[in-house]
This record gives C-alpha cells, structure tokens and sequence, in this order.
C-alpha cells in the first residue's frame, strides 16, 4: 500500500488544513526514497521510510537554518538539527541499497 496524505497527517498529528501541503510533502518523499533504493524494498518498509522522510521535510520550515528553538520552564534554546532528510529512511533501507553506494 503507498502511503497517502490522509496516513501522513496521521503520523504526524497534524490538523487538517494542511492537506494540500502534505500532498507536496509525500511527492518529495516518495521521489526521494524511491531515488535510494537500487532493489525494491518491503512494501511496509518503504512505507516507514516515506513517512519518516516526509515527516523531516514537513519539519524544514520549522527549523530555519537547521535550528529548532523550544521553549520550557528552564528558558529558551534551541537545538541543531540535521539537514539529510533521508537520513532515517536510508538507516531503514540499508538492506535494500547499492553496495558502496553505486547503483
């Protein structure tokens, strides 16, 4: 089953005026999963890895410049946050991808 936005909103706990915004988000995410895998992946795997990338690009106006600020009773900060939003797909598709990185 391929992941739909309805899923992705889901997984994310987001409201639903965004729908039209996930939609874009999930494209991005299935383009980019399926440009890492040289051999077909799992279907239920490919599909955490979907969500897992278009969960980070859902997060990239949230974090400009790749910092994440927060706020709690100890005062504010901010914290660093990685720029490879395929990172966690890649971790879960390492069986799957090209040895050494060639395809």
């Amino acid at each position: 089953m391929a992941v739909t936005p309805e899923q992705l909103r889901d997984y994310l706990n987001a409201p639903d005026a965004v729908t039209a915004r996930l939609s874009a988000v999930l494209d991005a995410a299935i383009i980019l999963v399926a440009a890492l895998q040289a051999t077909t992946a799992p279907e239920s795997v490919t599909d955490q890895a979907v969500l897992a990338t278009a969960s980070d690009i859902y997060a990239i106006p949230d974090t400009p410049n790749g910092i994440a600020m927060f706020a709690d009773l100890s005062g504010s900060g901010g914290l660093r946050v990685g720029s490879d939003v395929t990172r966690r797909a890649r971790a879960m598709l390492t069986p799957w991808l090209p040895v050494g990185g060639l395809a």
